[in-house]
């Protein structure tokens, strides 16, 4: 099976030697994908829309394997963003693999029509996708096309899925549970507060997008009963018109209901993968940095920012914990940035922190 040890002990990492473009606007779902894919030894590169999905690729088609694509984002989709990469010549064999929710056989054609060459559902298992991946890079046969089987308990009274269940879906890696765990609650409120902004706007396409966001991210998360409403109420709304949108949009319930099931998932989810969620995974604190010992490290770890290396999330929580006082507000700030995987946001606080003249070198 896929990332199975060896006989001798050693892990098989079964995506050694390619490299991924994971196309995707939510940084949870970011997070998650990039770290499972290394976790198979894939190199990652991450872009947060279908524009910059398509400008990365057409910048240097021949430096990747294979496009992980989201559907749903909101500058152009991933339909449109394979259409546009399609049409360089040297993209027409590179493989396009669409990540979305929805995992009907009509929106599999669709996707076949736009150009992708296939389609796996969300949540992502990354056993599937590495099989996918394997078959359309020319390492492995193609895996059955058939539905998960259906998951014991399934339905909107559960508040969670099985822990096991959870955690499969992180290839078993339990401090990369933890890890994104973390920010879980900060990140889902995010989506929150745009989805509350978009209903007060009345702006019944962004809260649609706002809904379909949540869905996926908690759904990777195993927080089913948020996720299934999240689902429902998207459903719903699909269903409606700006001019019959009004009573949905101005409805309070359902917006309370999500926030009070954000909670009590969320204190769930801390309570049985052990996570102290203001301490993180509780490792032994390294000795604070004097402020330009830390700055030095920072400007290092801007570098790792302008190249989009998945590292720096590794660099951005020792500058968290090896912060003087007279940083530390600022590590935080910039830690959480990178930790959304919001690259450019913490690219331009780190200018702020550092000298002029070395906060323009990597440029």
């Amino acid at each position: 099976a896929v990332g199975q040890p060896t006989a001798g002990g050693a892990r098989v990492r079964h995506l050694a030697g390619l490299c991924l473009l994971v196309v995707e606007d939510n940084a949870l779902n970011r997070q998650v994908a990039s770290e499972l894919l290394m976790g198979e030894g894939a190199e990652v590169i991450l872009a947060e829309g279908g524009l910059e999905g398509v400008q990365t690729v057409l910048a240097e088609p021949e430096r990747f394997d294979a496009v992980l694509m989201d559907i749903q984002m909101p500058d152009i989709d991933g339909l449109e963003a394979s259409r546009r990469i399609r049409l360089d010549e040297r993209c027409r064999t590179l493989p396009i693999i669409a990540m979305t929710a929805n995992a009907s056989e009509q929106d599999r054609r669709t996707c076949l029509e736009a150009g992708m060459n296939d389609h796996v559902g969300k949540p992502v298992d990354i056993q599937q996708l590495t099989r996918v991946l394997l078959f359309w890079t020319g390492g492995a046969t193609p895996a059955p096309s058939e539905p998960p089987p259906p998951r014991p308990g399934s339905g909107a009274q559960v508040l969670l899925e099985p822990p096991a269940s959870i955690l499969s879906r992180f290839a078993d890696n339990l401090p990369l549970l933890q890890t994104v765990l973390v920010s879980f609650r900060e990140e889902t409120e995010r989506q929150l507060e745009q989805l509350q902004q978009a209903r007060d706007d009345g702006d019944l396409r962004g809260v649609l997008a706002a809904l379909h966001g949540i869905k996926g991210s908690t759904g990777t998360m195993g927080a089913r009963a948020l996720s299934h409403l999240a689902m429902e109420l998207e459903n719903r709304g699909r269903g409606l018109t700006p001019d019959t949108a009004a009573p949905f949009l101005e409805d309070p319930s359902w917006l309370l209901q999500m926030r009070a099931l954000l909670v009590e998932s969320n204190q769930q989810l801390l309570e049985q993968f052990q996570v102290d969620a203001s301490t993180g995974l509780g490792q032994e604190p390294l000795p604070a940095l004097d402020e330009d010992a830390w700055r030095e490290a920072l400007q290092q770890t801007l570098e790792l920012l302008a190249s989009g290396s998945i590292q720096v999330l590794d660099r951005a929580r020792e500058l968290k914990g090896r912060a003087p006082d007279s940083l530390r507000e600022a590590a935080a700030a910039f830690a959480a940035r990178v930790e959304r995987l919001d690259f450019q946001g913490a690219q331009a606080l780190a200018r702020d922190l550092l000298p002029s003249d070395a906060a323009s070198s990597p440029d």
